[in-house]
């Protein structure tokens, strides 16, 4: 919040000001000039229609009068009134234009006690100017009952009625902006939509067939999609919330409209389309976006969290198990793997022909593969790797140790919390 500080001849701003003050006594007068590069209230009206608006946007309070002076800008002086006299100044707002800055001296209610009143440094805020933000609003009310035909600054004071939560007369203004003529921009009418559906009750059909029209009004950025995304999500409709993210997605030029916000083009999407994917059992796509939305944003642990479970939920570990003559062994750490629910295959390779003919004893579920006699450990592994593939976890176990509960479970939950770990072991 921006900090007042005592105007006084001591730190009069120095800017485009004429110090010369006179005593205060009834009738007198303190100017205000603006510098030399200072554009004329002409150039300010053009580039803004609420300009006029300035000086009158507190009923009853005007206490500063503008006029303009040949060659010299614009000139602003206290009212002559000996009743208003001493005001309350309450800020010198430079107002961007496209060329130029323009000083505005705005008094907002009357003050008895101080001479010279209080000033604001000066600032800038949000469009359409660098206005403070408690002089934004009653402007654009004002302008848009002087121009109801304004279609932007009907959209303007929309959304400021919106920020200040003032939700009926914000949806009010937003379907007012809509039903004008001249509101023929299609993005503008499609955030219009939008802003309607976030003040609706969360969850409604309301909210959605809002939505459901502003995509349709205008399909061509994130923002409306993002949002219809995010309303399905509310109301678990997870095939929706799938189709809207990934259209989403689907749009890859930013461009250049000031409607557009950053958080669309990064993590928040593909978070969206990795929970509906992740909802509806489609683990591949829900991990491939899962670890973007993670990439982009490193400091989040919900994302983190996410993304290992899109990964644990169908995450498997294949066992390949060389033998030779140990059947006791083998029989045993059989027994323990199957007892972990995230083993999925048991491989168990046969040194020779008669290492083979003794798998008659292991259960008929295990994969048994037979090579040559003495062709060697890697060998083995590599003629079970070929059947098994690279879909899952991959765990190699000679047949004579013997395992805790869990230990592949386990084993393979470290490497998930821990993608950059390739190989491990227990201890």
């Amino acid at each position: 919040m921006l900090q007042p500080v005592e105007w006084n001849e001591a730190n009069l701003p120095t800017h485009g000001v004429d110090k010369d003050l006179s005593s205060g006594q009834p009738g007198s007068r303190r100017s205000l000039k603006p510098s030399a590069d200072v554009p004329t209230r002409r150039a300010f009206e053009q580039h803004h229609s609420i300009g006029r608006s300035i000086i009158e946007c507190f009923s009853g309070e005007l206490l500063i009068e503008c006029e303009k002076r040949s060659g010299r800008g614009r000139r602003t002086r206290a009212s002559e009134n000996p009743q208003r006299r001493n005001v309350f100044l309450h800020g010198i707002a430079p107002v961007s234009t496209r060329r130029k800055n323009i000083a505005i001296v705005v008094c907002v209610k009357h003050h008895g006690l101080a001479e010279f009143g209080q000033v604001l440094p000066t600032t800038r805020r949000r469009l359409p100017g660098c206005l403070p933000p408690w002089l934004l609003l009653p402007l654009l009310l004002l302008d848009v009952e002087e121009n109801p035909e304004n279609d932007r600054n009907m959209y303007y004071c929309a959304r400021e009625l919106m920020y200040y939560g003032r939700k009926e007369e914000s949806i009010a203004m937003f379907k007012r902006h809509l039903a004008l003529k001249s509101a023929t921009w299609d993005a503008e009418r499609a955030f219009s939509m939008r802003y309607i559906a976030k003040q609706s009750p969360e969850g409604s059909l309301e909210r959605e067939q809002w939505l459901l029209r502003a995509v349709a009004e205008w399909g061509h950025g994130r923002e409306c999609w993002v949002e219809l995304a995010q309303h399905y999500m509310d109301t678990k409709n997870w095939v929706g919330m799938l189709d809207a993210a990934n259209r989403a997605l689907c749009i890859t030029i930013r461009g250049d409209l000031y409607l557009t916000e950053a958080v669309m083009w990064g993590w928040l999407p593909h978070d969206l389309l990795a929970l509906a994917a992740g909802n509806l059992d489609m683990m591949n796509i829900a991990v491939q976006h899962g670890q973007i939305a993670a990439d982009m944003a490193p400091e989040d642990e919900r994302l983190r969290n996410n993304l290992y479970f899109y990964k644990a939920k169908h995450a498997k570990v294949d066992v390949v198990i060389p033998t030779k003559s140990n059947l006791s062994g083998l029989t045993l750490l059989i027994a323990q793997l199957k007892r972990d629910y995230k083993v999925n295959r048991i491989v168990v390779v046969a040194d020779g022909q008669k290492a083979y003919d003794m798998l008659n004893a292991i259960p008929n579920d295990i994969i048994k593969l037979m090579v040559p006699e003495g062709i060697g450990i890697h060998r083995m592994w590599n003629t079970a790797m070929k059947v098994l593939g690279s879909g899952n976890y991959m765990a190699f176990i000679n047949d004579d140790i013997s395992l805790a509960p869990n230990c592949m479970s386990t084993l393979m939950d470290v490497m998930l919390r821990e993608p950059s770990i390739g190989l491990i072991c227990p201890n």
